[in-house]
């Protein structure tokens, strides 16, 4: 009789959890953004990246990241980076920020919470109220409003 009460408050568990939030993410953050439910009072137009939207993100990003480890970031006595990679696409950390994107809050989230399987991550946010689906130049916009943050850039000293 014992071996089923535990089978089925493990079923239960597994019930309510399984689908909604993956064991990895609550050893990062009891809250783990990734199993939060979109916020009721949030309309989402499109929770989903094209992979166009990916490729302008990812361009723009890019370019502005080579910008700095070639040093021609003059404005903000950037350093050079000695190993800046490319930026690829993470599935996995797309997720989790769309997730936090339905949300529809305009704030940081705990660092565990974002945190995902091969690396931690740190959180630049942006915010653009339309009643329309946003556009490639939309996408470029947030990047270069990303960016913008360089100013607050402090050299380890």
């Amino acid at each position: 009789m014992r071996f089923h009460v535990i089978l089925m408050l493990s079923w239960f568990w597994l019930e309510v959890n399984g689908d909604t939030c993956p064991a990895i993410y609550l050893r990062y953050a009891k809250q783990h953004t990734f199993c939060l439910p979109p916020k009721s009072s949030c309309t989402i137009l499109r929770n989903t990246v094209t992979q166009s939207d990916k490729e302008v993100i990812l361009r723009e990003h890019n370019l502005l990241r080579s910008k700095i480890a070639t040093g021609k970031e003059t404005a903000y006595s950037m350093p050079k980076a000695s190993n800046m990679l490319q930026m690829v696409w993470d599935d996995e950390l797309a997720a989790v920020a769309q997730k936090h994107a339905n949300q529809c809050t305009i704030k940081h989230d705990c660092k565990g919470c974002r945190r995902v399987k091969n690396f931690g991550v740190g959180q630049n946010l942006f915010q653009r109220k339309s009643p329309t689906e946003p556009s490639q130049s939309t996408w470029a916009e947030a990047v270069t409003d990303w960016y913008s943050e360089i100013k607050y850039f402090r050299r380890n000293r």
